[in-house]
Order: C-alpha cells, then sequence, then structure tokens
C-alpha cells in the first residue's frame, strides 16, 4: 500500500505533502453532474465537480480514494438526514441549510463512509456556515471567441479566503489550463478568452479555498464552445512565408497559468508531489519566492518584475520550513508573463516582447513599438540581467505594421 503522510498544513493558500513514491498513478475522475450512488438501503448523493481515484462499494460502506489536491463531496439528501459514519475523522452529521448531511473530503485520503440510520439534528441546520459555489454563466450552451472578454459570474455562500478558475476541454474530466488563482470571492471575473484550438467541450470550474483546503467547488452545467485560431499576418514582399502576428492582449490571454506558459507537466513516474500546483512560497529564512508547478518542482521568481507580472502582490505567499522547502525539487526559473512588458539586456541593443513559452520576438522598430504598447511603450521595457536570458528563446522578430 502507498503510504502517505501529511508534513505541514498553512493556514493561507496551499498545503505542502511529502511521501513515499506511488507504484502508479490512477488518473481522477471527475463527477459532471450530482450523481446518486446506492450503498445498501441508502440513497447518498456525489456532488458535481467531485473527483476520486477510486471507489469501491460494498453492501454497508463505500470506499473512496481522493488524491492530493482534489476534493469530493457526498451527502444523504434530505430532509430527514441520517448520519455518516467515517474513518477519516468527520462530522458524521453536518446539516446544511438545505438539509442535506454533507462530507466534504480532502486528498490525499482514503476513507470508508458508512451510512446509518441515526437520524441528524436539523436544528441548526438554517445557520450552517458550510462554503457553497455556484456557476452562473458561462454554463453551458455557449459560444464564445478567442480574445473575447467574458464576464465569469458565480454565487456563493459561506466565507471562502480565495477561489481558482480552470478552463476544461474535454467536458471536465481534466484541466486544460488555469484562468486565475488567489481569486477574491467578490462574485465575477474578466475572462481574455484564450486562443486555442476550437473546441465544443469547454466548461469552466471553480475552486473555493479556506485554510488551503478546497472546502466548495462547481462545473458548468453543460459544454460550451471557444473559436478562435491564432492569427497569421503575411508580408509578401518582404518574406513569402507567413509569419504569426503579435498582440500583446492575446499573448496574454494565452498564458493562463505559470503551467500553461512554461508547459510544466504532471510527473508520469508515479512520484508523489511535495508541493501543491499553483501556490507560492518562501522559506523561512530567504526572501526568495517559489512557484509550486504541476511537475511538483518549486520555481524562483528571478526578480520582482517577473513576479509582479503574474501577481498584483505578495498575498497569498506561503512561508514554509526551511526543511519542507528542501523536500521540493528546484525547476526551471519562471519568465516574463507574455505581453505584460518588453524585455532587453545590457550586451544587446534589441528590445523584445515576450511569446509563450519564454520566446523573445524582436521588435524591429519604434513603429512596432508604437502599435503594439501604445504611446507609452518606452516605460514598458525592463532590463533583464543577462544570466537569466537563458530561460528564454529567440524567435521570428514581430512583423511590421502594416503601412
Amino acid at each position: 500500500m502507498t503510504l502517505r503522510r501529511l508534513v505541514s498544513a498553512f493556514s493561507a493558500a496551499a498545503l505542502l505533502l511529502a511521501g513515499l513514491p506511488a507504484a502508479a498513478v490512477t488518473p481522477s475522475y471527475t463527477y459532471l453532474q450530482d450523481t446518486d450512488l446506492q450503498v445498501g438501503s441508502h440513497l447518498l448523493r456525489i456532488a458535481a465537480g467531485s473527483q476520486r481515484q477510486g471507489m469501491t462499494v460494498g453492501a454497508t460502506s463505500v470506499a473512496i480514494t481522493v488524491a492530493a489536491g482534489e476534493a469530493f463531496i457526498l451527502w444523504y439528501p434530505g430532509p430527514d438526514p441520517k448520519a455518516l459514519e467515517n474513518d477519516a475523522s468527520q462530522p458524521v452529521c453536518n446539516v446544511t441549510p438545505d438539509h442535506n448531511n454533507q462530507l466534504t473530503l480532502n486528498g490525499p485520503l482514503t476513507v470508508t463512509v458508512s451510512p446509518t440510520t441515526d437520524p441528524c439534528v436539523t436544528t441548526n441546520a438554517s445557520t450552517n456556515g458550510t462554503p457553497k459555489l455556484t456557476i452562473v454563466q458561462p454554463n453551458g450552451g455557449q459560444t464564445v471567441k478567442a480574445g473575447d472578454q467574458v464576464q465569469v459570474l458565480w454565487s456563493t455562500a459561506g466565507n471562502l479566503a480565495s477561489l481558482r478558475l480552470s478552463l476544461s476541454v474535454d467536458g471536465g474530466q481534466s484541466i486544460s489550463s488555469q484562468i486565475a488563482t488567489d481569486e477574491i470571492n467578490d462574485g465575477f471575473y474578466a475572462w481574455t478568452v484564450p486562443t486555442i484550438t476550437t473546441t465544443d467541450h469547454a466548461r469552466l470550474r471553480i475552486d473555493g479555498f479556506d485554510q488551503g483546503r478546497i472546502v466548495a467547488f462547481d462545473l458548468s452545467d453543460a459544454d460550451f464552445t471557444v473559436q478562435g485560431t491564432a492569427p497569421t499576418q503575411t508580408n509578401s514582399e518582404q518574406n513569402p512565408t507567413p509569419v504569426v502576428a503579435y498582440d500583446p492582449a492575446v499573448a496574454t490571454a494565452e498564458a493562463t497559468s505559470i503551467d500553461e506558459n512554461q508547459g510544466f507537466q504532471a510527473p508520469t513516474d508515479g512520484s508523489v508531489a511535495h508541493c501543491v500546483d499553483g501556490v507560492r512560497i518562501k522559506g523561512l529564512s530567504s526572501k526568495a519566492v517559489y512557484y509550486c508547478g504541476l511537475d511538483g518542482k518549486r520555481h524562483a521568481f528571478p526578480n520582482q518584475r517577473i513576479h509582479d507580472s503574474w501577481y498584483a502582490d505578495f498575498n497569498g505567499v506561503v512561508t514554509v520550513s526551511d526543511s519542507d522547502l528542501s523536500l521540493i525539487p528546484l525547476g526551471a526559473n519562471v519568465t516574463y508573463r507574455p505581453g505584460v512588458r518588453m524585455l532587453k539586456i545590457q550586451t544587446d541593443p534589441k528590445v523584445y516582447a515576450v511569446a509563450k513559452g519564454g520566446e523573445l520576438r524582436w521588435v524591429q522598430e519604434e513603429a512596432s513599438a508604437l502599435h503594439l504598447y501604445g504611446a507609452e511603450w518606452n516605460t514598458k521595457i525592463d532590463d533583464l540581467s543577462d544570466a537569466f536570458f537563458t530561460d528564454y528563446t529567440i524567435g521570428e522578430p514581430v512583423p511590421l505594421p502594416a503601412q
């Protein structure tokens, strides 16, 4: 059996996990709608958006395995819910205002839940503060286009420290990119639709956090469509080969997260991550801030300007012990978010725009910079140390603006 241990818990936006390598990793299954679960004579319900790696239903109980960084909600429907005995040290009765007895599970764990005939007291149901999230739009059936700014709306109940918005392009079964992390719970977010291959199986997912744990979530009820492909521009007089146009807004929209921008992938060797994806951390004895990647590694922000191209401030950075930090392998440096700033180094007079994946594209003339970044273009150039120039690659120059 795989052994895992929780090494530290934090009151900010994350948990650090440590453990022994697993023999194999089973892909998680995501429930796309509320789903009934029959356990003996008891009818339970699984919440849409719940994720589990495994489930075994017996005559009187159900065993559920939830992976690290994922969550699962099971409830005994009202109006007269029964107790849910469990070996995860969770309350057997948590009656919500809609008179369901709700059990919220955060991985990594395997828990056995045994529904009983013992009734739950419901006198305090109306004051239960268990959080709840519901996506209002886009909630299915819409068509959005690359580059459009779409207002994402949700409703909420209870207290949530922060939210995470993610995009799925396979109907909700997996996450293709993160839209926003450490988002405040104000009910709306202006989402610039990324330029991706046309898909009619897009859904949004929203996760709500409290003390680093997912306590509420929701999926779009049905699929919606994203339309759009990368624009191209051809200068037949100078180069008959089509060259990809550069638009700072589109470049930024394509980089929905650091993972997406730099292509960090989850390990395939069965190893257990020591770091929760999307969380920023720092050690007790150092000022360096790191991004915890999907690859289970910590990625340094070489300077504050690079950090600020991704985040508005340092709220949400989790401080960990030096020993916990040492458990997390060091990965590649974080690069500038595309489209936000232009770059130059002292040993090269060229000014570069930043594209996805840390690709630098030479801005050949002042007219191009004016066209891309407006009249204050010269205030949007950062000097990059030569030592970090190797974090980037050189791509094709930005096409000159049409005359």
